[in-house]
């Protein structure tokens, strides 16, 4: 779950949400090459060339999105005491197509 879906969930009581996607990627011939020369060798512990995609896509997101690369004011921040009343956010979820 991402940042924002957390403050979403969390502090505005919008309920988790999952996305599914589905998409066709180009891939250069020399990396498709070493794509299906990994997925055919005994050493790949994947089943997929789909499940190898989606694990180097969480690689990389996990390495984007770590807490190393938000700046320090970021990462101090404790939060406000901002008042909000519920019904001030009636139609958020709505407005977002939740």
């Amino acid at each position: 779950m991402t940042i924002i879906q957390k403050i979403l969930v969390y502090y505005i009581g919008i309920p988790e949400y999952h996305v599914i996607m589905n998409t066709s990627v180009h891939i250069p011939d020399d990396l498709a090459r070493r794509l299906e020369n990994h997925m055919s060798s005994p050493n790949c512990e994947l089943a997929s060339r789909n499940a190898f995609i989606v694990e180097a896509i969480r690689q990389l997101l996990d390495e984007v999105e770590s807490e190393g690369n938000w700046c320090e004011e970021i990462m101090a921040w404790q939060g406000c005491d901002i008042e909000l009343q519920r019904e001030e956010l009636t139609g958020f979820e709505r407005d977002l197509g939740l």
